[in-house]
């Protein structure tokens, strides 16, 4: 599987003669950005982490977000080559165009134009997939 994102016209510190801002094109501008939405998924996950201790504290009955017996494990296979390739790999859209030779290209905005609960939800029951 190959998991990639775009790194075409991204705009970097640079400012050009005009101070107008410079894009660049390539690999070594498309790997951050695959590294930041990375990221983005573990930091969702570790609040919920967190949140889910509070609530624990507070003996609270109704929660929000309903989590599994198995949810510490869970998150230690996020954590996992295989669990975070999963994980992006749903989160991803594959390009239909013969050129992409079966490339999936990272588009994570859908997860952000989801509740939270449905958000967690989703990447939890992913995560139940993974082999410990």
């Amino acid at each position: 599987m190959r998991i990639c994102t775009l790194g075409e016209g991204v705009p970097s510190c640079e400012k050009d003669a005009e101070k107008k801002t410079v894009h660049r094109n390539g690999t070594s501008f498309a790997t951050p950005i695959a590294v930041s939405i990375a990221s983005i998924v573990l930091g969702i996950m570790d609040n919920l982490e967190r949140d889910v201790e509070i609530e624990r504290t507070k003996a609270e009955a109704d929660r929000k977000i309903t989590v599994p017996a198995i949810f510490p494990d869970l998150l230690r296979r996020l954590r996992t080559k295989a669990g975070l390739e999963l994980v992006l790999s749903k989160a991803c859209v594959q390009r239909r165009e013969e050129s992409t030779k079966g490339y999936l290209y990272v588009t994570p905005w859908f997860l952000f134009q989801i509740d939270e609960a449905t958000r967690s939800s989703f990447i939890l029951s992913l995560l139940q997939e993974v082999q410990e």
